[in-house]
């Protein structure tokens, strides 16, 4: 496996580091398992557009589509919008 797979499991480190100095981060490991695998997921499928895609505008409307479907469901699992 590549180590560039695993890069963007590096943002986890920020709600880590908000669990020790901070109190209104409260995650679990649950939460940093979802999250973990939300960011492979949505990473690994931009990763896959890049590198399969010619076409500019075609890569720029897909990945634009992952990134509002991450949002989406990141704010889901947060807030609750959709409930």
């Amino acid at each position: 496996m590549s180590k560039r797979v695993l890069c963007p499991l590096f943002l986890l480190c920020i709600p880590a580091i908000g669990n020790i100095f901070i109190d209104g981060v409260n995650w679990n490991l649950f939460d940093f398992l979802i999250m973990g695998s939300l960011i492979l997921i949505f990473s690994n499928g931009i990763n896959l557009v890049l590198l399969s895609q010619r076409s500019i505008q075609y890569r720029v409307t897909v990945i634009g589509v992952l990134v509002i479907l991450f949002l989406i469901i990141w704010i889901e699992f947060a807030v609750g919008i959709l409930s």
